[in-house]
């Protein structure tokens, strides 16, 4: 037989001993960020890894049980993440296209970055990359490209030295971008971090054809060297040159990539980023069910 329910001040006496618990290991996980930027600069890592970052949160998914929403863990975290970067990286900021009305991709870069990490608006996408260029910020948040508007920001990534995509975003979920949830758009996260493998990403490429080559002729010599594609958007209608999302972690040495090039409609690939699969809505997955 079970025992009396217990009273309300015994639930709030256990909920402040949980809340202390909390605390005092959020606080004595902040006391390590001093220790790992201090390694991170001496072995040369980047101080915001993006795949890490995925990984972490897809174990947090995994493991979820209980009522408490996953996403809601998923923002918390989140947070956490952000402010322990920016202890880290004092100089750390995100520069964001935010024009007029156009505000989305303000929204999912706060989602993302969390509430203390500095941003600055900016009028264009070119203008937002222009910060990372120029060491202004650590990441740029501009839209990502659509069949309707592919844009051509995406052009300025093919440079050497320029960054590349490293962030898809919204993470989890919908997030907050003003449209709501089936017209706000996705967004790109653009930096200099190095790209890691997670197990599930995608790779984006600029492909440079040998003259007008139809949407659906294109997918078919990207799928004949094992790189289906996962989105195509030509600059233009019969464009020589075309945005690529692909499967998979693909990095510059791939012999797929080999094959690509030994096909006489493709010139040259640039590979213009990588970034992890978005897990989509949490609430969705088997971890809240649990």
């Amino acid at each position: 037989m079970s025992g009396a329910p217990r009273s309300l001040d015994e639930l709030r006496q256990e909920i402040d001993a949980i809340d202390r618990q909390l605390h005092t290991l959020i606080q004595q996980r902040g006391g390590l960020a001093g220790e790992i930027a201090e390694i991170k600069k001496q072995e040369s890592i980047d101080r915001v890894r993006p795949g890490r970052e995925a990984v972490l949160l897809r174990a947090l998914v995994e493991r979820h049980e209980g009522e408490f929403p996953a996403g809601a863990v998923l923002r918390i975290w989140r947070e956490m993440i952000s402010s322990l970067v920016l202890m880290e990286m004092p100089e750390y900021s995100v520069a964001v296209y935010a024009s007029g009305e156009d505000q989305a991709c303000w929204d999912l870069a706060r989602d993302q970055f969390g509430s203390r990490t500095p941003m600055t608006a900016h009028p264009s996408a070119r203008d937002a990359i222009s910060q990372v260029f120029d060491g202004a910020a650590a990441l740029a948040v501009v839209p990502s490209p659509t069949e309707d508007a592919p844009g051509n920001w995406w052009l300025n990534l093919r440079a050497p030295n320029a960054p590349k995509i490293v962030y898809r975003l919204p993470f989890f979920g919908r997030g907050n971008a003003r449209g709501g949830n089936s017209d706000a758009p996705d967004a790109f996260a653009v930096g200099h971090m190095t790209p890691e493998a997670t197990g599930d990403d995608r790779t984006a490429v600029v492909l440079e054809t040998g003259g007008d080559l139809s949407r659906s002729g294109l997918a078919d010599i990207l799928s004949g060297a094992e790189l289906p594609p996962t989105f195509l958007a030509p600059t233009t209608a019969g464009a020589r040159i075309c945005y690529a999302e692909v499967e998979g972690f693909v990095g510059p040495d791939d012999p797929r990539l080999m094959m690509l090039l030994g096909r006489e409609a493709i010139e040259h690939i640039t590979i213009i980023g990588t970034y992890a699969t978005p897990i989509g809505d949490p609430a969705l997955t088997a971890g809240e069910t649990k």
